[in-house]
């Protein structure tokens, strides 16, 4: 899936095609050393090597990402900012810079289905969609999740987008940027406690998270969510779907170590 716009496809080279013909050819430098990554998660998985706490020169930020203390740096200097093409939008993010100028295509494919308003990003819709139940949000710039706190919204980038770990376990290594992560982690691996369970007759599965038994409800229920894009399977977890999607594909990641 692209993550500047909603093309998705199941071939590598088709998404790479769409982001060279659409979006032009992008680049995601590392700050602290030479390597260029061909997406954020690539650039992401790559600063693991350089991560530490990183603090803002100029306020209390901090962050695990040398790339997001300088993108953070660059809102306080003024440097290095990039300005729309279009609008007064100015971002020191040229992936943010790319999303925001989608706008400008004019191209508003997620349509709200009470009043036909049209939106150029899924997320908008989201956020516009809350509005009609009553419910107040605010929105993550960076990826467009939407939040009913802002609390929720500034603890979401920090462990999301800027990589906190605030949670820490007193047992194990084991840390996160979420305290539910840290009170599953504990139930699963340390206390073994399976506090919910499921309330179908004659059932007796537990789990440690809620997640685990929304799961499991749908063996009772026969609900199959994850659906492929090329046939017509459909399974109860994205687990399931992603092991029958390489079926199609020539993806075979799990190689025996005898032969």
């Amino acid at each position: 899936e692209c993550h500047l716009c909603n093309y998705s496809s199941q071939k590598k080279e088709d998404l790479e095609s769409h982001m060279l013909e659409t979006h032009g050819k992008v680049e995601y430098k590392c700050y602290s050393c030479n390597f260029v990554a061909k997406s954020p998660k690539n650039l992401q998985r790559h600063q693991l090597v350089h991560q530490r706490i990183h603090k803002c020169s100029y306020c209390e930020f901090t962050t695990r990402w040398h790339n997001s203390l300088v993108l953070h740096e660059r809102r306080h200097t003024g440097e290095g900012m990039m300005k729309c093409d279009h609008c007064d939008y100015v971002t020191p993010d040229k992936d943010g810079l790319l999303r925001h100028q989608i706008k400008h295509k004019g191209e508003k494919p997620f349509v709200c289905g009470q009043c036909n308003k049209a939106f150029a990003r899924k997320c908008e819709l989201k956020q516009h969609e809350l509005r009609h139940a009553g419910i107040k949000s605010a929105m993550c710039h960076i990826c467009g999740d939407t939040f009913q706190q802002k609390q929720s919204l500034v603890h979401h980038i920090q462990a999301q987008h800027h990589g906190l770990k605030m949670y820490k376990c007193d047992q194990c290594p084991f840390e996160t940027g979420y305290n539910s992560s840290l009170l599953t982690h504990r139930r699963a691996h340390h206390t073994h406690e399976k506090p919910y369970r499921c309330e179908f007759e004659g059932c007796s599965y537990a789990s440690a998270s809620t997640s685990q038994l929304k799961v499991h409800r749908r063996k009772h229920t026969g609900e199959k969510p994850f659906k492929c894009t090329v046939c017509n399977y459909a399974s109860a977890d994205n687990a399931g779907l992603r092991k029958h999607v390489r079926r199609h594909s020539s993806l075979r990641p799990y190689k025996c170590n005898m032969c």
